[in-house]
């Protein structure tokens, strides 16, 4: 199963949806959970997500951003992302069962 994400320029100019398991696959722990924590959004660690595909799936994004602040810097348009949480859980729960009991812990209040 792919673990979807979308990253959004501020702006809403631009929106790239992309397949981000090899992310996951090479994520630490520390760094999944984080990403839970702020419910697989808006934080730099789901920044993180949409910089490793740079080069691919998300390039057009941060081309576009790039041009930005190069010609318009005044306008600081930054993006965001978002990792779909079922998609994430169903993974962390296949391939990371540690990590999942840590995250059901905290969702549970049972730090």
């Amino acid at each position: 199963m792919e673990i979807m994400a979308t990253c959004q320029t501020d702006d809403r100019v631009l929106e790239a949806t992309f397949d981000a398991t090899a992310w996951f696959e090479r994520a630490t722990d520390d760094q999944i959970l984080a990403l839970s924590r702020h419910n697989w959004c808006h934080c730099e660690v789901a920044d993180a997500v949409a910089e490793h595909f740079r080069d691919g799936m998300t390039a057009g994004i941060f081309h576009y951003l790039e041009i930005l602040q190069k010609h318009r810097p005044e306008l600081a348009v930054g993006y965001e992302v978002k990792v779909n949480p079922a998609h994430a859980i169903w993974w962390v729960i296949q391939f990371r069962r540690h990590v999942w009991d840590i995250i059901a812990r905290e969702k549970l209040g049972h730090d």
